[in-house]
């Protein structure tokens, strides 16, 4: 009777590895492989030439794009963090407070080959945002974000390169690619507002507008009392205040505009804006009993700390429903 038993679970066991390594392979197989090659190009990052001959985790070309590996002494290096929230399946890559001035690398005995398969990732990926209209969909993008040898790899186009972490930027055929981050100036962003799953996760983040040598950060509403601004110039620290003694007469809506349904469009067509340091954010504040919203242009001084000008303005004519938070 107890060999019967035996048999019986040992059966089971075998049918269910069989299912399990089953829906693994099948789950490997979704992901979409690539072909990638070796750089034949010098690559630089901040004044150090990268070895990619016997580099464990070297640099990649894929679409005619550098790819580098975010490995844990390249995210030290060039001053970004990397996170996974595995509860939204959602990979966070960012700046980072935290740089080093010297690389190490991985070594391997035998040389890379000219050719290898990467693979892409088919979880979302926020790239130094924690909006989710703009994470990533890897397997839309056409640089997508890849894996190889079991290291994430980041796309070194312009858009990341520049646009996301303000690195500069230069490829000729002499020295090929150099990558420069020492003087980036994009703010650590509140990733943790990414896993995140309480009601509230929408309130006391921050939004940021960006100029050639500054950025200015302003809330989303005041509705939490949060009323905290920041702003920081190429070369100097963060400093961050208050303006809650001057955001008076209700709650305040950043970068959102009422239409003429009445609803609040966060994609306001007055886009924010940082000329100098004077920055100029649409608001939408909404007050009293029937909690009637108002139109407003603001001027902010971000070096004296203090509204400069509140001016109305009228409704947007198209407008629709959207939702202002993370989701």
């Amino acid at each position: 009777m107890h060999k019967k038993v035996a048999r019986s679970l040992c059966f089971l066991l075998i049918a269910i590895c069989i299912v399990f390594i089953g829906a693994s392979e099948a789950k490997a197989a979704e992901a979409k492989s690539v072909q990638v090659s070796i750089p034949e190009f010098q690559v630089t990052i901040n004044g150090q030439v990268i070895e990619n001959k016997y580099n464990q985790y070297p640099m990649l070309v894929y679409n005619n794009i550098t790819y580098l590996p975010l490995t844990y002494y390249n995210c030290r290096f060039l001053g970004i963090k990397i996170v996974w929230y595995e509860n939204k399946q959602v990979f966070f890559i960012g700046s980072d407070s935290i740089a080093e001035s010297k690389l190490k690398t991985y070594s391997t005995q035998a040389p890379n080959r000219k050719k290898y398969i990467a693979t892409i990732p088919n979880y979302k990926t926020a790239v130094n945002t924690i909006n989710s209209n703009e994470f990533l969909d890897n397997e839309e993008e056409s640089y997508p974000i890849l894996n190889f040898r079991g290291i994430t790899y980041l796309p070194l186009t312009g858009h990341f390169a520049v646009d996301k972490f303000d690195w500069k930027y230069a490829f000729d055929s002499q020295t090929g690619l150099c990558i420069d981050s020492r003087d980036a100036i994009r703010p650590v962003l509140r990733d943790s507002k990414i896993g995140d799953s309480s009601p509230m996760r929408g309130l006391r983040r921050m939004q940021y507008v960006f100029s050639n040598d500054a950025y200015a950060g302003y809330p989303i509403s005041t509705l939490d009392g949060f009323y905290k601004l920041a702003y920081r110039k190429r070369g100097e620290t963060e400093k961050t205040f208050s303006l809650e003694e001057q955001l008076i007469g209700g709650d305040y809506y950043f970068n959102c505009r009422l239409d003429t349904n009445g609803y609040c469009d966060p994609n306001a067509d007055i886009k924010p804006s940082l000329d100098g340091n004077i920055l100029s954010v649409v608001c939408v504040i909404k007050s009293g009993e029937l909690y009637k919203g108002e139109n407003m242009l603001l001027k902010i001084d971000m070096e004296a700390e203090k509204i400069i000008s509140q001016e109305s303005i009228p409704l947007m004519k198209l407008g629709f429903i959207k939702a202002v938070g993370l989701e």
